[in-house]
């Protein structure tokens, strides 16, 4: 069976494009022959920064031939009072090469329609794909475009070739100007000419002969096995940085890993300016012994051969030098003062505009840091807290952060540490950033927890109160991620805070300064609601992330999000025991109760319990009142399995309430009692959820 190659041959993709690009080739491939009725193979996209690549084995050589059916004219159109068939319905026959009495009449859209059925002829692959492809490269969303040819055509970089080959046939098509071939380039510095694929068999041995090795796993692996190796006869280990990896794998088509050196004088440098220097600025790999100690070595990858390696190697090593120089003239002149004495600069570096500097900002955390504190009845550490919360942004205004910005709040911790700080008030320095994206490893102490708490909910809180609320496609303050890191935290905490009082005590705080009336706020009512509506988001987020169906997560949300310990707890537990005979149970009479109940939302008047008259009530009410402080201590600790069977209980007194007792009972009193009866009723059932919101077994 025919197998297919395309390549898309442009100017270099940056590395954050290309990786992106290969699972969407992948995915539009695989959809383009689902809806053209063509069986495959495997389907697999590679790529470099010159070329994205997609494949298939076993191509159908023909579309499946099929029945297309297509909706006409309505039937009483399509035929008169006497059922013959009007002009409609003849030309709409003549259409598809059938004549009024091939014609079929259904319902459909709520009214009776003719159809006709066609009978389709599958098309040969190659005239199915020369039509479909050009729709493929358009589908590729890319984190940024660029307009180029005639017409300003959208793709990341310039196209410059296309190849595409259905076995040794070119399929042939055009995007942006350029047709079609068989022809490839190699790799820009080791192969000049274009080369021919004589068919798509052999296209990974023409362009691996042309020095491009263009599946991205291969390139990484040949990059670790070379690295390792040359590591190891050095007698280190190469510190392989996943993120780096993929990054540099990205960047080059034919990888040649070399070892560079640099003076040992440099390790004096704390190791994170020298990581940073080496790995985030010159993608290099740092290099390490046996205890784990930094070596004067770095692992580069050459996007070539061996040809003039030396001369590479000392252009790296000079760059390398260069920029550690720098870093040696930084650290020194920051070490001149403390870590502490920095701060009054603070009051120079603006937070944001109309709402005071970085010192106002780490006012602010302090005060959080040590109400905090005594919320969590952790007094013992609000000394360690307030003193980080002083100094976390200080570092903000030294020249190595200045230049290597990646590295705030790791210098503060080393620079806390030369300063003779208290380890506990570093480590929650260095941490407060954490998490900085999705996956980040949370902060370790609980200084650190209670510091990036503070931080990320004033960031939340002063960010609305000036209406810097994120849209769907703008987020300037990156507010997704600290709402999304304020639930991270929230749910590391070994006690349970309440959202609504963490938002409440941010806003005062805010308030609570000279510069935020002057900074004509929103309103503050607005603010809170807006603010936990956000968080409400991310809880929403997290719980989809835990695998909770969708019905569960309104059913818990429904009944609040305040405690998030709980939330999740109650959510897990649903989702867990759906099914259950008990859980069965609970969900049909709490659903029954809310029915009951939802058209008298808007009028809850109080009724007197002692207005009821039968003993099914009677017995229901007596129950319900001794069940209230069983389900208060199950669910305060959390024992969901108890209260699922307290609510059961409840079960056979409910059924012969609705069985015996009329609800909506004519005198206004006793029907005020009833509804009365069933709202303290629905409250039990809304400890755990509101299960009219969960599908009735």
């Amino acid at each position: 069976m025919p197998e297919f190659v395309l390549e898309i041959g442009t100017e270099e993709v940056p590395a954050d494009a290309v990786e992106p690009a290969l699972p969407q080739l992948e995915a539009g491939l695989k959809s383009i022959l689902a809806e053209a009725r063509l069986s495959h193979g495997e389907i697999k996209a590679v790529g470099t920064p010159r070329r994205l690549v997609v494949m298939a084995k076993d191509l159908a050589e023909r579309q499946d031939d099929a029945v297309v059916e297509h909706r006409g004219p309505a039937s009483k159109i399509a035929f008169d009072a006497e059922g013959n068939p009007t002009r409609a319905a003849e030309g709409f026959a003549r259409r598809f090469g059938l004549t009024p009495d091939q014609l079929e009449v259904r319902e459909a859209a709520g009214g009776e329609y003719v159809f006709a059925q066609e009978q389709q002829e599958g098309e040969a692959t190659g005239d199915v794909l020369a039509r479909e492809l050009p729709g493929l490269f358009s589908s590729l969303a890319f984190p940024k475009f660029m307009r180029w040819a005639e017409g300003g055509y959208r793709f990341s970089r310039p196209i410059r070739w296309i190849l595409c080959l259905l076995d040794d046939a070119v399929v042939p098509f055009e995007v942006a100007g350029i047709s079609s071939g068989r022809t490839t380039r190699g790799h820009r510095f080791l192969s000049s000419d274009p080369v021919p694929v004589p068919a798509a068999n052999a296209y990974l041995e023409t362009v691996r002969g042309q020095h491009v090795i263009v599946d991205p796993e291969e390139r990484a692996r040949l990059i670790q096995e070379a690295g390792n190796r040359l590591a190891a006869a050095d007698g280190g280990r190469i510190v392989w940085d996943p993120k780096l990896l993929r990054e540099v794998t990205y960047v080059v088509e034919y990888p040649t890993p070399f070892l560079g050196s640099f003076s040992e004088e440099y390790l004096e440098l704390p190791r994170p300016v020298l990581v940073s220097a080496m790995a985030y600025h010159q993608r290099f790999f740092t290099v390490e012994d046996e205890a784990g100690k930094l070596r004067p070595r770095f692992l580069a990858v050459r996007n070539g051969g061996e040809e003039g390696l030396d001369i590479v190697r000392a252009g790296n090593e000079r760059v390398l030098a260069f920029r550690f120089n720098d870093s040696v003239f930084f650290f020194n002149e920051d070490r001149k003062n403390s870590l502490a004495a920095k701060r009054e600069k603070l009051k120079n570096i603006v937070f944001l505009e109309r709402l005071g500097s970085l010192y106002d900002k780490s006012e602010r955390l302090t005060a959080l840091a040590a109400a905090l504190c005594e919320q969590l009845g952790r007094q013992d550490d609000a000394d360690t807290a307030r003193r980080a919360a002083e100094l976390c942004k200080c570092d903000l205004s030294t020249l190595m952060v200045g230049e290597l910005p990646e590295l705030q709040g790791t210098m503060g911790m080393e620079y806390a540490l030369a300063d003779g700080e208290p380890a506990e008030v570093a480590r929650a320095i260095g941490e407060h950033y954490r998490p900085r994206h999705a996956g980040e490893e949370l902060p370790e102490t609980f200084a650190g927890q209670l510091l990036s708490l503070s931080d990320k909910l004033d960031a939340l809180v002063a960010a609305f109160s000036l209406g810097f609320i994120p849209t769907g496609s703008a987020d300037p303050f990156g507010l997704r991620r600290q709402a999304a890191a304020v639930i991270s935290l929230l749910e590391a905490l070994p006690k349970a805070l309440r959202l609504s009082g963490l938002v409440e005590l941010t806003l005062a705080t805010l308030q609570d300064t000279d510069y935020y009336q002057a900074a004509e706020p929103r309103d503050a009512d607005e603010v809170r609601q807006d603010v936990l509506d956000w968080l409400k988001a991310r809880v929403e987020a997290r719980l989809e992330e835990l695998k909770i169906s969708r019905h569960v997560i309104e059913a818990v949300l429904a009944t609040g999000f305040d405690c998030l310990p709980d939330t999740l707890d109650r959510a897990r537990y649903l989702e867990q025991r759906l099914g259950d005979k008990a859980m069965d149970q609970v969900v049909i009479v709490g659903t029954r109760v809310r029915n009951i109940l939802r058209p008298t939302d808007e009028s809850p008047a109080e009724g007197d319990l002692s207005r009821l008259e039968e003993p099914e009530e009677k017995e229901l009410a007596r129950v319900v009142e001794t069940a209230m402080p069983e389900l208060d201590r199950a669910t305060s600790q959390s024992d969901w399995d108890a209260a699922c069977l307290i609510l059961v209980r409840l079960q056979p007194l409910i059924d012969n309430f609705f069985n015996e007792v009329l609800v909506n009972a004519e005198d206004p009193d006793l029907r005020a009692a009833r509804h009365t009866l069933l709202r303290r009723l629905d409250e039990q059932f809304l400890r755990l959820a509101d299960f009219s919101r969960i599908p009735t077994p």
